[in-house]
């Protein structure tokens, strides 16, 4: 019996649920051996599950097995690969990067404070070994960084991360069902971030750090768009720093008011299930860190959530930190904001986010 064939005894077996659900007045096309090869009928008979019968999430596995079985490992713009979910992004719109580089220059020259730029590639560039090869992968994003960071002219300073996350593509650098850095990875950002805008000398080692582990599994965005259930969950890590004594204020403004914590990781959130914001309380319109005891420099950063993987070591180098969130910033909010108060500005965005109106925003923000 040729693979074909076996595959097609696969297929036939496993509808027969369907068969027998849809029988009432339903009209189901049968599987050619083109659509089977080709995987076009795996991913209608996908479709057909999730719009047609009631029991949704069972049956999305059921076609994501069928899926399977024909060689498809993408669900929702999700890859599926051995060592977890990966997302896939987007092409990224010439028009909009080349709108956001400008803006970005424009209040470099405007604000007249030194300014930096770190643009982090998502994890389907970095782990791109672990797609599976008919992978489409929409851009080059190593080409595109580099094509932005030769723009800035020398008037913004570029922290070029890829390099170092690719040459550490093998570590646990890319949650597995998140689509996000770990803390891991997020130091190494911090290496080379930090030795931009503090010089390697600050930079914090990791044997002043004590880890911490907590015990509950994690399983985060990636995973609830998914309907592939059989992946390994994350493990969410604390990296305290123990070198010298600190303490920290991190407080949040935000529609729903303000809101304060006394450490950078309020563990507490992660029994009422909300696992990401175990660090710093998660991302508010602005997010602020007052660090006792450290060096009295001052950091405006305009960023995403990737920035909740590298702050609670960059923390430890400025007295002050503010985070903005162009996305949630409010006109009332968008008062507290004053660069010239800050000694820096950090523009900090995973490509997929910087593939949006961010820079403009913070133009229009200053005016």
């Amino acid at each position: 019996m040729t693979g074909f064939f076996k595959l097609l005894a696969c297929v036939m077996l496993l509808l027969v649920p369907y068969f027998l659900i849809l029988a009432q007045g339903d009209s189901f096309e049968p599987p050619s051996r083109e659509s089977i090869e080709d995987r076009t009928f795996f991913s209608r008979l996908d479709d057909s599950l999730a719009e047609a019968l009631p029991f949704q999430t069972r049956l999305r596995q059921l076609g994501l097995r069928l899926g399977l079985l024909g060689g498809q490992r993408e669900q929702n713009d999700i890859f599926i690969s051995d060592n977890g979910l990966i997302k896939n992004i987007d092409a990224t719109s010439e028009v909009r990067i080349s709108q956001n580089v400008g803006a970005i220059l424009r209040l470099a020259e405007r604000i007249q404070i030194p300014t930096y730029l770190m643009l982090l590639p998502t994890a389907s560039a970095i782990l791109q070994e672990q797609l599976p090869p008919y992978a489409n992968i929409y851009n080059n994003q190593r080409q595109t960084i580099e094509d932005i960071y030769s723009q800035m002219s020398g008037q913004v300073t570029v922290a070029d991360v890829y390099p170092l996350l690719y040459n550490l593509r093998g570590e646990y650098l890319y949650y597995r069902t998140e689509n996000n850095l770990t803390p891991q990875g997020g130091y190494y950002v911090y290496t080379v971030l930090g030795a931009k805008l503090v010089g390697r000398r600050e930079l914090v080692e990791l044997d002043q750090l004590d880890i911490q582990y907590l015990p509950e599994p994690y399983y985060g965005d990636l995973y609830q768009k998914s309907p592939y259930q059989n992946v390994r969950p994350d493990t969410l890590s604390l990296f305290r720093y123990q070198a010298y004594p600190r303490e920290y204020l991190v407080t949040h403004y935000g529609n729903g008011g303000i809101k304060t914590y006394h450490t950078l990781y309020p563990t507490h959130l992660a029994g009422l299930g909300q696992g990401p914001d175990v660090y710093l309380g998660g991302i508010s319109a602005i997010t602020t860190i007052r660090t006792t005891n450290a060096p009295p420099r001052s950091l405006l950063i305009f960023g995403d959530k990737t920035a909740l993987a590298y702050l609670p070591f960059l923390a430890n180098n400025y007295q002050d930190i503010t985070l903005v969130d162009l996305f949630q910033l409010t006109p009332t909010l968008s008062n507290r904001i004053q660069p010239d108060q800050y000694h820096q500005v950090l523009f900090a965005y995973s490509l997929e986010t910087f593939d949006s109106d961010i820079p403009l925003r913070a133009e229009r923000l200053l005016d």
